[in-house]
């Protein structure tokens, strides 16, 4: 099946206890990608053969759990699928934390600089954003245990904050253009709603 570019995460790499070869009883090795539409296959790029679909790996111990009808988890489907692939198994009594949303507190000193950054996620098969904060965003960089960074992409942009007004809206919205082009990000431009003066003074 083909998939463009923009719809394929590539040159994944699992240690294992993240996936298994389907009708496989053994966690798999090796390179993977992943597609927009939450598929796992064997190899750096689909341009690679052979291929096989992977499946999220379940440890014994998980299945029993199953095979016994027992609903301990309290789980969504993306978070079990972040679990595994992050090889974090399940912890039945602490899931990663979602991420929050973050409105800027633009502070004197950023007026006085004229520019402050701003940090986003956007989740990996949806055309979503959420701005967050700079704790969370290194989180999220640093793949902290206690978030979903499988499931986000997080990135940065450089924000105007003074100026002449319409020079300032159009070096934010020319920053935010390049980020979405550069970064693969369609969609971030709609995100800001024309508002590339906001917080300006």
């Amino acid at each position: 099946m083909y998939y463009p570019k923009s719809q394929v995460k590539t040159n994944l790499y699992t240690t294992g206890g993240q996936y298994s070869l389907i009708g496989s009883t053994e966690p798999y090795v090796g390179d993977y990608y992943i597609t927009s539409d939450n598929r796992y296959f064997t190899g750096k790029t689909p341009n690679e053969s052979p291929s096989f679909e992977l499946t999220l790996y379940i440890p014994p111990s998980i299945s029993s759990f199953r095979d016994e009808g027992e609903k301990r988890s309290f789980y969504t489907i993306d978070e079990i699928g972040y679990l595994q692939s992050t090889s974090l198994r399940f912890n039945l009594s602490t899931p990663p934390s979602p991420p929050k949303q973050s409105y800027p507190v633009v502070t004197e000193n950023d007026y006085k600089l004229g520019e402050f950054q701003r940090y986003f996620l956007k989740k990996s098969n949806e055309t979503q954003f959420l701005e967050i904060s700079l704790e969370d965003y290194r989180k999220y960089v640093s793949q902290d245990k206690d978030v979903m960074f499988e499931l986000y992409i997080p990135f940065q942009i450089n924000w105007i904050l003074t100026g002449d007004k319409e020079q300032v809206y159009k070096v934010n919205q020319s920053i935010v253009s390049r980020t979405e082009r550069e970064q693969n990000l369609p969609g971030f431009t709609q995100y800001f709603r024309d508002k590339f003066t906001q917080f300006y003074k």
